[in-house]
């Protein structure tokens, strides 16, 4: 693609963004303030249009950032794609957080939303007249990219740790819940009773064949001696009449008419097949023609080149830029800089004699710049961290001491109000800042003589002069203090000893009024003096050797295949779905909105260090679904997404660790100490910490057969809350059977996970996409097209309950090497799948029924139920807690 046309794609991206600017803060356009509080829909519908748009706008600009190999263009459209990565999270988290609840879920005085992160956006999409595919949040593809250099030196390091350790042939990779191994036989047989058996069953099979050829044969010899065509055959061939022989033109006539309606039939049929893959109601025939196939194949190779050169360009210019900014430094220092240091030396010269003449002798320039700048610059990060963290503080507030505190007879706090729909926020000043660079620089900017796309001087020195006006700067300063010091020794000596004494005593006392009281150091972890002595290349050498630094396998959020809830809005507002109590039962999310979550509040967060501190992100999730739902490959996409380091604290891995780690109270904690410190390193970073089977860690007081998993489940606790924003670590747990958790647990599970998401199996639609899309991959690799004998929509029926992982082992138990080998002579058919597919666990509907207890427990759907139950019969104002107090009494 050509430079113009990523700069077009860049412009317009702007312009889209200028006009949503405009609409989110009304002053920076001259309105008037809002004057009635919006109400929970108004407030839903404009955060959700402005999510979808600024979706569209993120996915143009990442795309704009990946193609341009501009260096300097590629700075101002990071530094934009973060912002507006940045509220895209945050208009995310209004989203979930103001989440209308269900009508059932209404009361008096219990109508506020419902926090809920299963967004269903499907309305605005009709409204905006958009696809689907609109909200699916693109991964920015430079989080890996940038990241190569430092993933190799880590490779490189974890690679000589696991040689010294394990051997050079050793495998640290984490297995994928999928690849399950094939069941072994039910019976064994020695060779002399399999083949028996196996000439037995052949016997069979041919009587069986031999016996439906004569009865087919019988009845088409039957069916023929009652036709007429067999009488005449039969007088012709007595010699009742004799054949005449026809002309050669008349049988050319025949010929071609029998052709020609050959022809027509087949171009018909071809028509309709493609008439019918055009509207998606038949799959393509990709494979019947293999020559265009591979030269398909050979066009997306040729892209991939292209990109690649593409790529190699960026570097040049990126490399070529960062030199210039280092020559050029030098430059701009020996031709501005004596004018720099003149102006400092005369703004500092007319301060120090204004001072003089107020009878004040300075000590140094601190004044000087208090004077210049009296509120202090601010860095934007740290403003946008500071908000953050005080928005924190605040929320936390409100369930604080002083709640507890609250007589019986005193009001309760009122409910937090709906935030302004318009208004500024930490983001348009930005934002606005952004938009006003991109115009007065790259709008109209004349790049016709720059066709290499190299970096411009102009704008460089414009980068570097900031930095060499501070290097002078310092000079400067250095030599005004020792200019000052000096006349300060020759005063006092002119005017005495004495004088200057007590001159010195009063500047002592001044330096002492202005020292900094230091903080209160936070409370030690209990591993750091376990673990004092030991350096970082011996913990990651205990790690790798005990299992627990492992390799991701291959895989993208992707591969989470499912299909878009087209009527989630109907059935959150409008559903009368109740379970055995006659409560509400929310639909079970999407793939779709998994993918969407697991993108905004883990893997942005955890690739972009500028979004952790500016943007609400869960730095811990719980995935719980049934085996083979995609749980483990979620966590490898995040890892893979990332670049991060895997550390595997599962409880198998627990379980089988030396003695020295599982027993007492001191080996728990050097091991969990260890891992943290490992995905803390910076060199490191970023770590995802993956905990697999968490029902064995989070038994409660019951820990018979739990296993010595659950004595890690303290120091887990202690060490996920101990995580800071700027250390990029997130921990992901891993159950299939969350419902074994006790209630007693569910506090220090929403402790250690503050996201919890339900992968369930997979719905009629996307068992759909499922088995097209691994049937498709199986038969590509050997160049077919999945065969019209097998009914994709009779397999999504015969498959309900199970989930993906099992789907695809079907799959691969049916299309083994031999069956493959004999596809010509025997097609497969959707009855070959059915025995390998009932051979594996099924989902009934009693484990459903497990799976939505326990999200509504986890999530507070269960306590709002009991709020609204309470305020209906009249026994309470709300808190279930309380009326099951009064209850008791």
């Amino acid at each position: 693609m050509a430079h113009s046309i990523y700069d077009a794609k860049w412009r317009d991206a702007m312009a889209e963004l200028k006009e949503q600017l405009y609409l989110e803060d009304h002053t920076l356009s001259g309105g008037k303030d809002p004057t009635a509080p919006p109400s929970l829909t108004e407030a839903n519908q404009h955060w959700a249009s402005l999510y979808v748009k600024y979706l569209e706008i993120f996915r143009t600009l990442e795309g704009c950032f990946d193609g341009i190999v501009q260096p300097q263009k590629r700075v101002d459209i990071k530094l934009v794609l973060e912002l507006v990565m940045s509220r895209i999270v945050e208009l995310k988290a209004l989203l979930i957080k103001w989440n209308p609840a269900h009508p059932s879920l209404v009361a008096e005085g219990c109508d506020g939303p419902l926090a809920w992160p299963y967004v269903n956006l499907d309305d605005m999409l009709v409204d905006l007249k958009l696809p689907p595919k609109v909200l699916e949040v693109p991964i920015p593809r430079y989080f890996v990219e940038e990241a190569a250099d430092k993933q190799a030196a880590r490779d490189k390091l974890i690679q000589a740790v696991k040689t010294m350790k394990l051997g050079e042939d050793a495998d640290i990779g984490l297995e994928l819940d999928r690849e399950e191994k094939v069941a072994p036989p039910l019976v064994d047989f020695t060779l002399a009773e399999a083949i028996e058996l196996i000439q037995r069953m052949e016997r069979g099979r041919q009587g069986i064949v031999h016996a439906k050829l004569t009865e087919r044969l019988s009845a088409e010899e039957g069916a023929n001696t009652k036709t007429p065509a067999f009488k005449s055959a039969t007088q012709t061939a007595m010699g009742a009449s004799a054949a005449l022989e026809m002309e050669p033109e008349t049988a050319a006539g025949h010929i071609q008419r029998l052709y020609r309606g050959l022809r027509s039939r087949r171009a018909a049929n071809l028509e309709r097949e493609q008439e019918l893959a055009f509207i998606g109601m038949s799959r393509p025939k990709l494979w019947d023609d293999a020559e265009s196939k591979r030269e398909e194949a050979k066009r997306y190779e040729e892209l991939d080149q292209a990109r690649a050169r593409r790529k190699l360009e960026q570097k040049e210019n990126e490399d070529g830029y960062s030199q210039a900014l280092i020559d050029l430094h030098g430059t701009v220092l020996e031709e501005e800089g004596p004018d720099m240091r003149e102006r400092m030396m005369d703004e500092r010269r007319a301060w120090f004699t204004d001072e003089l003449g107020k009878g004040v002798f300075p000590e140094d320039l601190g004044d000087f710049y208090l004077a210049q700048n009296p509120e202090g610059d601010e860095d934007p990060e740290a403003a946008a961290a500071a908000a953050a963290a005080e928005a924190e503080a605040a929320k936390k507030g409100k369930g604080g001491k002083d709640d507890k505190k609250k007589g019986k007879g005193e009001e309760e706090e009122e409910a937090e109000k709906i935030p302004p729909l318009t208004g500024p926020t930490q983001f348009t000043a930005t934002l606005q800042d952004c938009l006003d660079r991109f115009s007065g620089v790259w709008l109209d900017r004349d790049e016709s003589n720059n066709f290499q796309q190299k970096h411009d001087v102009d704008l460089a020195k414009n980068v570097v002069r900031p930095n060499v006006e501070e290097e002078v700067r310092e000079n400067v300063d250095k030599m005004l203090v020792v200019q000052l010091q000096n006349l300060k020794a020759q005063l006092e000596a002119a005017s005495g000893a004495k004088k200057g004494k007590k001159k010195k005593d009063k500047g002592k006392k001044g330096k002492k009024g202005k020292k900094d009281k230091k903080g209160k150091k936070g409370k030690p972890l209990p591993g750091e003096k376990l673990c004092a002595g030991m350096e970082f290349e011996e913990m990651l050498g205990t790690l790798i050797e005990h299992g627990v630094v492992c390799e991701a396998s291959p895989g993208r959020l992707a591969d989470l295949i499912g299909e878009f809830n087209y009527l989630g809005s109907t059935y959150q507002s409008q559903s009368e779905a109740k379970d055995a109590w006659g409560n509400w039962v929310p639909q079970d999310p999407s793939l779709s909105q998994i993918r969407s979550l697991l993108t905004e509040q883990i893997v942005l967060p955890l690739g972009s260090p500028f979004l952790r501190v500016t943007a609400p992100y869960a730095k811990s999730a719980l995935l719980y679904g049934p085996a083979g739902s995609g749980k483990t490959t979620a966590v490898q996409a995040v890892a893979n997404h990332t670049n991060a380091v895997l550390i595997n604290l599962s409880a198998s891995v627990l379980d089988n660790l030396p003695k020295e780690f599982r027993e007492g109270k001191s080996g728990p904690t050097r091991l969990v100490h260890m891992a943290f410190a490992v995905a803390r390193h910076p060199e490191f970073a970023p770590g995802v910490i993956y905990i697999d089977q968490v029902d064995r860690i989070f038994v409660g007081k019951k820990k018979g057969g739990a296993g010595d998993a659950a004595k890690f489940k303290k120091d887990l606790v202690t060490y996920a809350n101990s995580l800071k924003p700027e250390e990029r670590v997130v921990v992901l747990g891993c159950t299939s059977e969350p419902f074994n958790i006790p209630d007693t647990e569910h506090k220090d599970l929403r402790t250690v996970f503050q996201m919890q998401l339900h992968l369930p199996y997979p719905d009629y639609a996307s068992r759909v996409m499922l088995w097209r899309a691994f049937l498709e991959e199986a038969f590509d690799k050997l160049e077919m097209d999945i065969p019209d004998t097998i009914d994709l929509f009779a397999l999504s029926l015969v498959s309900e309950g199970y989930s993906a992982g099992n789907i695809r082992t079907a799959i691969s138990r049916t299309l083994t090497q031999r069956r493959c080998e004999t596809l010509k002579t025997r097609p497969v058919t959707e009855q070959d799948f059915v025995g390998p597919l009932s051979m594996l666990p099924l989902t009934y509907q009693e484990d459903n029924v497990k799976f939505q207890a326990f999200t509504a427990s986890i999530s507070g759907l269960q306590q709002r139920r009991d709020a609204v139950k309470a305020i209906l019969a009249g026994d309470g104002t709300g808190d279930g807690k309380k009326d099951a107090k009064k209850k008791k009494k």
